[in-house]
This record gives C-alpha cells, structure tokens and sequence, in this order.
C-alpha cells in the first residue's frame, strides 16, 4: 500500500512522490508525442551518468572484497 505525503516534479520529465514510510518514488514521464528531443537527451544523460556512477560503485566493491580476501589471507 502505497501512501504518499507530497508531491513534486522534477524538470520537465520526472516527479517525486514522497512517503513517510519510506517507500518514495520517482517517477519518469512523457507527455504524449510532443516530448521534446531536448528532455530526452537530458533523460539519455542522466541515464549514462548513472551507468557509470553503477561501474565505479561495482569496482569499489570488487576491490574491497579483494583487499578483504588479502587481508584474511594474511591472517591464516
């Protein structure tokens, strides 16, 4: 169930519902055939900056399993 507390929109394509529960969302949206190309080359940004903010995420992790592993290692 799904109980929102507000409501906000982002630029031209996104808005917030916010919950106290703590289930929020963000919503993205086109409105009919008349989107324009500028919104969904911002949508295709933010799109890639997220991918690569996913990629360095994911390395940091990879690399700290691997200096933990080390570490264990060490110990044995």
């Amino acid at each position: 169930m799904f109980i929102f507390q507000g409501m906000a929109t982002i630029g031209n394509s996104f808005f917030f519902l916010g919950s106290r529960l703590g289930d929020s969302l963000l919503v993205q949206y086109t409105c009919g055939l008349g989107a324009s190309s500028r919104s969904s080359g911002y949508v295709k940004e933010e799109s890639e900056k997220a991918i690569l903010r996913d990629q360095e995420e994911r390395e940091q992790l990879e690399r700290n399993i691997r200096n933990r592993d080390a570490a264990a290692t060490k110990k044995l």
